[in-house]
């Protein structure tokens, strides 16, 4: 009986690839997540991870770039399959908040919140109601789809969670769908090196390939300083190397500023430059480093 009962399991597994995969983790040593809306116009923006820290004993991933979010740190178990948000001072100070839990099955509920988001922070409970294969940049990836309480348009409110990316949203928004024409979607991520997911729109307009723009696949990261962010006429720029290029990109890849700076400390005079939101790329031998930066 209990070798009829493995083999059984064995047929279920292969024959039901939502469950017959490994689990596949977000983060690594690098990510960047890109995200776009258009309430005037394109206008993007992004997060990025590129270093570690320990908190209350547990390891997180600094998280930074887009003007929500300061002091924020992010925690993947990649054994129980869970997804935490926690952030120095605001109203959820110190604590661990749980923004997906891919081990769900259909039917199971959990309490969402998008914390630190410009969508509402606590939106209730969720249930899975299915789970499906989809084709992403990178390959395949499981998407679970869940369903809430019912808003004041009478619409029932929507999840949409991308295993290996996140949300169709804001990293930190497990409990709201990416709209492009409402709080903005999901339309690059990057892990490390690989290209892991692109939105139908970045595909027609090439949003994500001003990540790519004149840098070597294997280059390095530093982290110089820009400040400040949003800026005015002036970009302040420290770099221990004494010797970086600076590049700023629109978002749609258009380069409008090309500069050398040769000191450790360096002003760089940005008052012809429009308001909007543009893509910084420094470069200093094979190394690199990208944000997105924003004139008010």
């Amino acid at each position: 009986m209990k070798y009829v009962n493995a083999l059984s399991l064995i047929f279920f597994l292969v024959n039901n690839p939502c469950f017959s995969q490994g689990y596949k983790p977000i983060l690594a040593d690098s990510c960047t997540w890109y995200f776009t809306n258009h309430y005037f116009g394109f206008d993007s923006d992004g997060y990025y991870v590129s270093k570690d820290t320990v908190l209350a004993g547990n390891s997180y991933k600094i998280l930074d770039g887009f003007h929500f979010n300061g002091n924020a740190f992010l925690r993947e178990d990649t054994v129980s399959r869970k997804f935490y948000y926690r952030q120095i001072g605001g109203f959820r100070a110190n604590q661990d908040i749980l923004i997906y839990d891919f081990s769900l099955a259909v039917g199971d509920s959990m309490l969402l919140f998008n914390p630190n988001t410009p969508v509402d922070d606590s939106v209730g409970y969720f249930t899975l109601d299915s789970i499906a294969t989809r084709t992403i940049k990178s390959g395949t990836t499981r998407m679970f789809y869940l369903s809430g309480p019912k808003d004041g348009t009478g619409m029932k409110a929507r999840a949409e969670w991308m295993e290996g990316v996140g949300s169709t949203l804001l990293i930190n928004s497990g409990g709201a769908v990416g709209d492009l024409y409402n709080q903005g979607e999901l339309t690059c991520f990057f892990r490390g090196n690989e290209h892991v997911y692109e939105s139908a729109l970045s595909a027609e307009f090439g949003f994500c390939d001003i990540n790519t723009v004149g840098v070597d696949e294997q280059a390095e990261r530093f982290e110089p300083i820009a400040y400040p962010n949003p800026f005015g006429d002036r970009i302040f720029i420290r770099a221990e190397s004494g010797h970086i290029r600076l590049q700023l990109y629109s978002v749609f890849g258009e380069l409008i500023l090309d500069k050398v700076i040769n000191a450790e400390q360096e002003v760089v005079d940005v008052s012809d430059l429009k308001t909007g939101t543009y893509v910084a790329l420094f470069v200093s031998g094979h190394k690199t480093s990208r944000r997105i930066m924003i004139k008010k």
